[in-house]
């Protein structure tokens, strides 16, 4: 017979955590949902198949398929109630013992087995082993005892069994309500926030001219590039802006700037935040004017990048390099604090130089941002190193921020120096 690891039901962790956690990761399901394919998808179905996919599905006995084994005759040590068999029926000290293993079959989410209920005995639930959509449990008694101990056991053990799985089935009621509910009132949200930025599109267009004999840049890994907005005299706002089509330019510059870096990783390496952020400056203004015709992107502080238009930023840059979770949280917090036009462009650039394994730097960039406060959406994806987001302005909490971040890797393995042998020493050898 096959040895299970036997422990207390229902004794692990608390029921209620699993099922707030689930309910706080429903925002963030929905918002990870691609806009388009959002809004083409009927509400209903887009809750239906959320429901679905966050119920619990609760645990259930089948009684009338409970299996008993045939038992099994052991003889114990009496003083050291040791378990162990012997074929000398007329060993001193031992005594017989029957052996007996029981089974009961079930169905429903196996984790629900370690979960404690709001409602609980302090001593836990029976102890029982799982294995293979079934309960077990081995039961023991001296053959002498005419009493059938084991079947009071194994009875006292299903009520109790039952009566946990009565007082998780009521938690679990209660959250499947709150569920359809949470599920609908974020889907409405997201329809509405959605439905705003359709509108909130048709602004003012600050013009970005593109210089005589500029280098054309060849567009890496682009997708498909949205259409002009043009102005409407129906517009609700009527702040600056830059136009979708010359963001799309921005980014496409930057995208082919950085890819140059990742090609030559030795070249750029060495190479500090500020200057990085240099670089970019130089070959986005090799490419564009202002309507002056002097430089449109210009320098601020360290590490950032604007584009002004009546004491405002219509676009917003930030480079920086990689190097801990903390600093690139602070890093989108200080975008977020920049003073923009509503719906302002802005966009992050990191560079990974100290990180062997690129995915230790973009998977929590990801999730960094996902997480933040000020989130609204993960509008697409461009491949594993770039997002676009649409984000709330920390500087006026009205304001949309549409917030592009794009993370090149610059990393290069350390190479150990070459000893070279001296003047001296090789005279030294000379000799």
């Amino acid at each position: 017979m096959k040895r299970i690891d036997h422990k207390k039901l229902f004794n692990d962790y608390d029921l209620e955590s699993l099922l707030k956690n689930n309910l706080n990761s429903i925002k963030s399901q929905v918002e990870l949902i691609n806009g388009k394919d959002f809004l083409n998808t009927p509400a209903s179905k887009t809750v239906a198949r959320l429901v679905g996919k966050n119920s619990i599905d609760e645990l259930k006995l089948y009684g009338h398929f409970i299996k008993v084994h045939r038992p099994i005759k052991y003889k114990i040590d009496a003083a050291l109630t040791t378990p162990q068999i012997s074929e000398d029926k007329n060993h001193p000290g031992f005594i017989d013992i029957s052996n007996i293993r029981i089974e009961i079959p079930f169905s429903g989410d196996d984790r629900l087995w370690q979960l404690r209920p709001s409602k609980f005995n302090k001593e836990g639930g029976p102890i029982f082993g799982i294995a293979n959509g079934r309960l077990i449990k081995d039961y023991s008694q001296p053959q002498n005892v005419k009493q059938d101990l084991i079947k009071t056991e194994f009875m006292s053990d299903l009520r109790d069994i039952k009566k946990y799985l009565h007082w998780q089935n009521l938690d679990i009621q209660r959250y499947t309500n709150t569920l359809q509910e949470t599920i609908e009132e974020v889907v409405v949200e997201r329809i509405a926030k959605l439905h705003q930025l359709e509108t909130l599109s048709k602004r003012p267009i600050v013009s970005m001219k593109s210089r005589k004999r500029a280098a054309s840049f060849s567009p890496i890994n682009a997708r498909q590039l949205l259409g002009i907005h043009s102005p409407s005299s129906s517009a609700v706002y009527s702040d600056p802006a830059i136009s979708n089509e010359d963001f799309i330019k921005i980014i496409r510059i930057i995208r082919h700037t950085g890819s140059s870096c990742e090609r030559t990783p030795n070249v750029f390496k060495v190479h500090n935040d500020n200057e990085l952020r240099d670089i970019i400056i130089s070959t986005l203004n090799t490419q564009f004017e202002s309507g002056t015709g002097g430089d449109l992107f210009l320098k601020e502080g360290k590490t950032t990048i604007t584009v002004s238009e009546g004491g405002k930023s219509v676009f917003t840059g930030i480079c920086k390099i990689w190097s801990s979770e903390t600093r690139f949280f602070e890093t989108v917090d200080q975008l977020l604090m920049h003073d923009a036009w509503h719906e302002g462009k802005a966009i992050i650039v990191i560079f990974n130089k100290n990180k062997k394994d690129f995915s230790e730097v973009l998977v929590p960039a990801l999730q960094i941002v996902a997480s933040h406060p000020n989130f609204i959406s993960l509008d697409e994806k461009f491949g594993d190193n770039e997002w676009q987001f649409t984000m709330k302005s920390a500087f006026n909490k009205s304001d949309i921020i549409n917030l592009r971040i794009i993370i090149f890797n610059i990393y290069v393995e350390e190479s150990k120096p070459i000893l070279r042998l001296t003047e001296k020493e090789m005279d030294f050898f000379r000799m």
